[in-house]
């Protein structure tokens, strides 16, 4: 979870350009919104079956997923005054 949340941050704000106000009030909205519905959807995966859940929430994400796989938006290309980004800093 925690190496995952750092390459988010730092390609939210490298290639996609985003402040690091943004990348950080959006990363802690996304903490929050998950670790309320944890206790819900916990609660409902004891109750009913655990695969039939997975499935039912894999299948709501389904679109949306290949909705982005499929988008014709990129990062932006580099600039003279956004220098592409190197490998070990430099």
């Amino acid at each position: 979870m925690g190496l995952s949340v750092a390459g988010s941050a730092l390609f939210l704000a490298r290639s996609v350009g985003l402040s690091p106000r943004s990348v950080g009030v959006g990363l802690t909205i996304a903490a929050l919104v998950g670790l309320i519905a944890s206790v819900p959807f916990g609660r409902l995966a004891d109750r009913r079956d655990l695969l039939a859940l997975l499935f039912a929430v894999t299948g709501l994400f389904a679109p949306r997923l290949a909705q982005w796989a499929v988008s014709t938006r990129r990062p932006a290309a580099p600039t003279p005054e956004r220098p592409p980004v190197r490998a070990g800093g430099g």
